[in-house]
């Protein structure tokens, strides 16, 4: 355009874009490479798209700089100079450049207004961080689940399968699919966590996706309308990337520990546990899993008296029950007792007609014991700190630390237990901050790269200065479709950081061309601006439009891809703005003529 020879002009335009194009791709690169040594499920994940990245960008800046030039001469050989496609003329850029020019001079009138947004960015980045709620993954859409229900009362089994057909039958024409296992399941190979009498496992699947969430608060509000004792929760169904990746723990466990020695009551626990729920009305706070247990005890007078002795006693209840193992088949890590019969009758008619010898008679094994029942937990975890009862939690991620303080205050208030904490909540933040060092190593990188390519230390600042309103505005705009700063959203905010940067390494090296060619300052930045506003417009645009696909949700792969789609799409479209206008004005800020 400028009336050069084609191989002349061939030359000077591969040359002049060579550097910084190499700083583009190089800065590109580093925020990919320390993925590559990120451990746990962010290594895991991202290893080979780092790889394949670095890799890709590597070979085609050597096609960039080698084989394009070639391509561009050979198919304008012909041509004496640079004509446009006649109809493509239409979509010049010359009115964009005029209104680009004009308002670069308004900023510049103004540029107390710039420097007042960017401080406001600052301030805002640091507060949309700790209120964005922040979770391992983002939130994938299921239309089916599993409902764990424990109903806390001695039932039977056909009672446990009435209750559980009649939660499921309250759904209405809802549940596409519904499988009921009810009471203790009986499989060689279990495919679901063990289950008491009193336990069911359903597998429900919906119509639709959104019907999933209502449905789930109708069987909450059925549970706790017609028994109010029962406990019940919910869990996806599981997929190969559920099995390998998901979050299986909840938001926050409270661990609630007897401070005794012992093992804590249960009428005491329970206790604390209703406290806890008057003082946090907001969330779900489940009962106490109890069980009743029948315990027979042996009356040692009446054994005495007749010469029973505990061991005859004891053999004739296991011949009753059934107990009497032949031998045990193993096979690898597992082992299967085999023992004679299989029909065990209640209990009641098994004390009654099963007898003992007894002073040369026989007598019914009821005589010689007494019944009585118990209540307890059903189950108890053991930690390093000792057994606990684990009362699970699901707070938003931002009022943890208030649950933690009120929950820290009622446990005060009885000196019978005590409580620590776990939960995602903990790993989460701990992946988060994680990801946040990943960020700080990847910006020290581009600004090594940056200084070394400018060969300054200024103007790498000037460049990574529009960082701070890249990640304000990207962050925003997660918050605003609310989502959440996971695995996926941080990695997209850390590829930001290196996508962001190239236009204004462009803009930057072009003005440090003019520059030096004798242009004075603020003239210099106009004409960079005119000259490079077409590039940067259609390097932004096709970043932006090959993410745009991954904006579809629906199935696991797109909802994996959505919040990083978002932050980058986001953070694209700010980053250009800023390259072609805040940049030009910090770059004027640090080189204008001082008085």
């Amino acid at each position: 355009q400028r009336g050069e020879r084609l191989i002349d002009a061939v030359d000077r335009g591969a040359r002049e874009v060579m550097m910084p194009m190499l700083s583009s791709i190089l800065t590109t690169c580093a925020v990919f490479v320390p993925l590559i040594f990120i451990n746990g499920m962010a290594g895991a994940m991202f290893y080979d798209q780092a790889m394949a990245v670095t890799i890709t960008l590597l070979v085609s800046y050597g096609v960039a700089v080698m084989l394009l030039p070639v391509y561009y001469h050979w198919i304008y050989r012909s041509q004496p100079s640079f004509r446009p496609t006649p109809w493509l003329e239409r979509f010049s850029f010359d009115g964009l450049e005029n209104g680009y020019e004009k308002l670069l001079k308004w900023l510049f009138r103004r540029r107390v207004i710039v420097w007042t947004i960017y401080a406001v960015c600052i301030v805002g980045l640091v507060g949309l961080f700790f209120v964005v709620e922040k979770e391992r993954l983002p939130k994938m859409t299921y239309s089916d689940t599993l409902v764990s229900v424990d109903w806390n009362d001695r039932i039977s089994a056909d009672e446990n399968s009435r209750r559980t057909r009649e939660m499921v039958s309250s759904l209405g024409d809802k549940v596409e699919q519904s499988t009921v296992m009810a009471g203790i399941q009986q499989f060689v190979l279990s495919h679901t966590p063990e289950t008491g009498i009193s336990e069911a496992t359903i597998y429900l699947k919906f119509y639709e996706s959104d019907q999933l969430a209502p449905s789930k608060r109708e069987i909450e509000d059925y549970i706790h309308k017609n028994y109010p004792s029962a406990r019940v929760s919910f869990s996806s169904s599981g997929n190969i990337f559920d099995m390998i990746f998901a979050d299986k723990e909840a938001m926050l466990i409270a661990r609630l520990r007897s401070t005794t020695g012992r093992a804590a009551d249960p009428e005491r626990l329970q206790s604390l546990i209703l406290r806890i729920r008057e003082a946090l009305p907001e969330l779900e706070v489940e009962s106490v899993a109890m069980q009743e247990d029948i315990l027979y005890v042996a009356k040692p007078e009446l054994m005495a008296l007749y010469g029973v002795s505990y061991s005859s006693l004891l053999s004739t209840l296991k011949n009753a029950l059934n107990e009497n193992v032949l031998f045990t088949i193993s096979s690898g890590d597992e082992s299967l007792p085999v023992v004679v019969g299989d029909n065990v009758p209640d209990l009641e008619h098994l004390l009654s007609n099963t007898f003992v010898r007894a002073s040369g008679t026989e007598l019914p094994v009821s005589q010689f014991m007494q019944q009585t029942r118990t209540r307890d937990l059903k189950s108890i975890v053991a930690g390093a700190e000792g057994d606990y009862y684990p009362l699970n939690l699901s707070p938003a991620s931002r009022d943890v630390q208030s649950v933690m303080r009120r929950i820290k205050d009622v446990v005060a208030e009885d000196d019978g237990f005590d409580v620590s904490f776990s939960g995602s909540y903990f790993s989460n933040r701990d992946m988060v901050m994680e990801l946040v060092g990943v960020l700080v190593v990847a910006l020290l990188l581009l600004f090594f790269i940056l200084a070394a390519q400018f060969e300054s230390m200024i103007q790498p600042w000037i460049i990574l200065s529009e960082i701070v309103i890249d990640l304000f505005f990207s962050i925003l705009v997660l918050w605003v479709f609310g989502q959440t700063l996971n695995i996926m959203s941080m990695i997209g905010l850390i590829v930001v950081c290196g996508i962001v940067i190239n236009d204004s390494i462009l803009k930057i090296d072009t003005i440090n061309i003019l520059r030096r060619g004798g242009m004075e300052l603020k003239r210099s930045i106009m004409t960079a601006g005119r000259r490079r506003l077409k590039a940067i417009i259609m390097t932004s645009l096709t970043t932006i439009l090959a993410v745009v696909p991954f904006l579809a949700r629906g199935d696991m792969g797109s909802d994996l891809q959505y919040p990083m789609s978002l932050v980058i799409i986001g953070g694209m479209v700010v980053g250009t703005l800023i390259s072609v206008l805040f940049i030009p004005l910090a770059y004027y800020e640090i080189y204008k003529p001082r008085r």
